[in-house]
């Protein structure tokens, strides 16, 4: 999913973040045994699964829409996700969607947003409450705004958390309540970079939310101990909140999704900072590498990659062996958005 993702730079640059470039030929599924404890909630074909998406066990959840995004719960006990309900052939600022719950059997499933807006990737706050963080996208403003519910509210009952001067999009929760967010001063396309001349970086567009639901709510600045040239994108952080992963988004407002490298690094809530950035994999121009979402045991990473003859299939990056593996063969069908079980992005 593409909202917020331009950068107003003449031409493209490259941060000074150590590279460990490989090739999708040689990622081999060569250990299976450190994957098949491997549990979650995905999508294939669009429709949503959970189980272990290297065997045969999973379990379909939806069907008969296009169904995007799961999150996991921390308590287990719900997934929320994103449906399209207008065609998803659709440029992706036209669509029309509902926010939705189902529980991991596929039962319970409700509405909690009206279908009248692009509401898209939701996901949990980690503090216990259950709440869910919503984006939505106004066409007309050409901004995002960040919004919160929970799995009692009807549609039309979720508050505005984020400032309604900014252009703003939901990453992820923290343990104490705290949101991760992207956020710029005017519309999508206006992301400014700033740097200060003694190597401390400050992207304005990388801000720690504390809510107050219906009000706004206080804003601090993330710092990066590197220069950060392209935008970090579909940012989330591992279970134990000690690290970080993202897409370095170089599409300028193109709405692409190809040669986005991916990023690990260490998370620092209290300063709050993102250090020692390295980036696991350094994707080709013309191929995909997407959504990177942690495991429960906060050790691997998993995305989706491919390229426009390929199927996108999974990948488990293990940060602490730095191997890449493949995690699905199937090459009819295509794997989308893991997210860990209990384990929200």
């Amino acid at each position: 999913m593409k909202i917020l993702s331009a950068i107003i730079l003449s031409s493209f640059l490259t941060g000074i973040i150590p590279l460990f470039p490989q090739s999708f030929s040689n990622l081999e599924n060569d250990n299976a045994a450190s994957i098949k404890n491997v549990s979650g909630a995905f999508t294939i074909d669009d429709e949503i699964y959970t189980g272990n998406p290297f065997l045969s066990s999973k379990l379909r959840i939806t069907q008969n829409y296009p169904d995007y995004k799961p999150s996991w719960s921390p308590d287990g006990k719900w997934i929320v996700f994103f449906r399209i309900i207008n065609s998803k052939n659709l440029p992706i600022p036209k669509w029309k969607t509902k926010i939705c719950i189902v529980k991991p059997d596929g039962s319970g499933l409700r509405e909690l947003t009206s279908g009248q807006y692009a509401d898209y990737n939701p996901t949990w706050t980690r503090d216990g409450k259950n709440n869910i963080i919503i984006n939505r996208y106004d066409p007309d403003k050409n901004r995002g705004y960040i919004y919160l519910s929970n799995i009692d509210s009807k549609p039309g009952e979720e508050k505005l958390i984020s400032n309604p001067e900014y252009s703003e999009f939901g990453h992820c929760g923290l343990k104490d309540g705290r949101i991760i967010v992207a956020t710029s001063q005017g519309s999508v396309l206006k992301y400014v970079f700033s740097s200060s001349d003694n190597g401390v970086y400050f992207p304005p567009f990388i801000r720690i939310l504390s809510p107050s639901p219906g009000n706004t709510g206080s804003y601090e600045l993330v710092h990066f101990d590197d220069k950060v040239l392209m935008l970090p994108n579909r940012v989330t952080l591992s279970p134990d909140e000690k690290h970080i992963t993202f897409e370095l988004d170089n599409s300028a407002g193109r709405f692409g999704y190809e040669g986005h490298p991916l990023v690990v690094a260490d998370f620092n809530g209290k300063t709050p900072a993102i250090t020692n950035m390295k980036r696991f994999y350094n994707t080709p121009a013309d191929e995909y590498a997407l959504y990177p979402s942690w495991t429960s045991d906060s050790n691997g990473i998993i995305f989706f990659a491919g390229s426009g003859k390929l199927k996108f299939r999974f990948y488990l990056y293990n940060i602490t062996t730095m191997k890449i593996e493949r995690i699905t063969e199937e090459n009819s069908r295509e794997y989308k958005y893991f997210c860990g079980e209990s384990s929200p992005k």
